[in-house]
């Protein structure tokens, strides 16, 4: 049995070791769509030797226990995992782009609804961008969870995107029919 699990999914030394398995297993389905490179200190608890038949394996192992009749559990190992990790403060500093696919935790939903959310308020103007964000995010795993923050958040970029626009057709009238300014 342990050479069976060391060829599919490279596991070696975390064989007697559940907790430190699980930890590889779900670093090895997030890797599989993270666009960057991952930490140090998570890179050591994967395996050494990583070709696409061992991440695959870890994907649709993990996958299947999402969408299994133990779904709770998992949201509670991943939840315990990513604290672990610390995975919420180390995606903060990473561009939403790089985990838009990424669902193996929450806190790759929750950093881009905080994200999202700032933007927002800071008024920095990428609405189509935000909203590819959020329509990538709708096939996260925790979707079902926070569609209501995706939601809101999409309505509010649709709004400021028409304010945006009102402004802009309002100045450009202003222009014509006051072409001078008055000092």
């Amino acid at each position: 049995m342990n050479d069976f699990i060391q060829q599919k999914f490279g596991l070696v030394d975390a064989l007697d070791d559940i907790e430190k398995m699980t930890t590889n297993m779900l670093l090895l389905h997030m890797s599989l769509y993270l666009n960057g490179i991952i930490p140090d200190n998570w890179s050591k608890n994967l395996p050494t030797s990583m070709n696409a038949s061992i991440k695959n394996n870890a994907y649709i192992f993990i996958d299947r226990f999402m969408k299994s009749d133990k779904a709770e559990d998992y949201k509670a190992i991943s939840k315990k995992i990513a604290e672990k990790l610390n995975v919420f403060t180390y995606v903060s500093g990473w561009d939403l782009d790089s985990f838009a696919d990424v669902d193996t935790f929450m806190d790759f939903d929750l950093v881009t609804i905080q994200r999202l959310q700032k933007l927002l308020v800071d008024k920095t103007g990428e609405y189509e961008r935000y909203i590819r964000i959020i329509k990538q995010r709708r096939k996260s795993y925790w979707n079902s969870e926070l569609m209501h923050d995706y939601m809101t958040i999409h309505y509010a970029c649709r709004f400021l995107q028409k304010m945006q626009e009102v402004d802009s057709t309002f100045s450009e009238l202003e222009e014509k029919i006051f072409p001078y300014t008055w000092k």
